[in-house]
């Protein structure tokens, strides 16, 4: 795992650019336990604006996605149950599988390219031997490098910068920290 060092100037212009994203996140998070997530086209387009949805069978996958989600809104889930779930899908969509797991449960990481690309860490390729348990293998290595991380200087730093410039944003500071990471391109 790769330490980071912060650049200020990256740091407070993805504090800036991350405005748009942070009232879609919060308004995905208010909707989220008032809504039937599985029916409700106002929360899935939203969701699948905000992060992306793009999948060669994105009918089907947004479906299984999203009844998979009401299901399991109250539960705790393990990243690989949830990875084996959309593997049905015909991808391993590890991305996915921790956005899932990241809205039941702020406190979880999201893999994304951009937070992977700044903490110095990646995915295993398409044609990796052994890919599935590789994939978890990352995203337990992200867990781990969260949870060092936040007790740095540098992610006070970031904490508190994002603090200044969003008094009322009512989100975990994993989350800070992960939204500041997506937007550091």
């Amino acid at each position: 795992m790769e330490n980071m060092k912060i650049n200020r100037e990256k740091l407070n212009e993805a504090i800036i650019n991350l405005r748009f994203g942070l009232d879609k996140y919060e308004l995905i998070m208010d909707m989220f336990y008032k809504v039937d997530v599985s029916v409700d086209a106002k929360f899935q387009n939203l969701y699948k604006s905000f992060y992306g949805f793009r999948h060669p069978d994105v009918n089907a996958f947004s479906k299984g996605f999203f009844d998979y989600l009401e299901r399991h809104k109250n539960k705790e889930l393990e990243f690989d149950s949830v990875l084996k779930y959309l593997e049905q899908y015909g991808r391993i969509e590890a991305s996915f599988a921790s956005k899932l797991i990241a809205t039941i449960n702020q406190n979880k990481p999201v893999i994304d390219r951009y937070v992977l690309h700044n903490i110095g860490m990646r995915l295993p390729y398409t044609y990796t031997k052994n890919r599935f348990e590789k994939t978890i293998e990352v995203y337990r290595d992200v867990e781990c490098w969260y949870q060092i991380f936040l007790s740095t200087e540098d992610a006070s730093i970031m904490i508190d910068s994002f603090n200044k410039a969003y008094t009322n944003a009512k989100i975990t500071n994993l989350k800070k920290i992960d939204l500041i990471l997506w937007q550091m391109r």
